[in-house]
């Protein structure tokens, strides 16, 4: 924090889900990368578990433009774990997993009137000309996954 001047960082050491408590956490060999746990993973241990409103709202930082949510197939329920709006939200679809993003597409909007784009893999690129409806980011969305490939989805706070 203190090389890049990140003046609002605050490192949490915790899951991030639809409510606070305990979860299993499961490390990956050889990787930085991890996940909640499936029932009865091998290597699993206890963590420590928050919303994204405890995360967001309750740390005494100002509240964020942008959302990134990438959390390994566990979107829905950090998305759960979220009540108030943010102009901004980005969240991993995976193509083995499109009705998981379809629901957290419904999740964002219950927490206002949101537009959507994407992007392919880890391009960050924009793949839409102009921001879409639900109904119509569904429907690519669909078409997207076709190709196997994952991606993120951004979805933007109408004004």
């Amino acid at each position: 924090a203190v090389l890049n001047a990140f003046d609002s960082l605050k490192v949490v050491e915790a899951a991030v889900g639809d409510q606070s408590g305990r979860v299993d956490f499961a490390g990956r060999a050889n990787s930085f990368v991890g996940s909640v746990a499936r029932d009865g993973e091998a290597g699993s241990y206890d963590v420590t578990s928050v919303t994204v409103d405890e995360m967001v709202f309750g740390m005494g930082i100002p509240p964020p433009d942008v959302l990134k949510i990438d959390v390994e197939g566990y979107e829905l329920q950090a998305l759960q774990g979220l009540h108030s709006a943010v102009p901004i939200i980005s969240f991993e679809y995976l193509p083995a997993a499109v009705d998981l993003a379809k629901a957290c597409i419904q999740a964002t909007e219950t927490l206002g009137d949101y537009e959507y784009n994407w992007s392919v893999a880890e391009k960050f690129q924009l793949q839409a000309p102009g921001w879409v409806d639900t109904g119509e980011m569904t429907v690519l969305l669909e078409r997207a996954l076709r190709k196997g490939k994952s991606g993120d989805i951004y979805a933007r706070k109408k004004v």
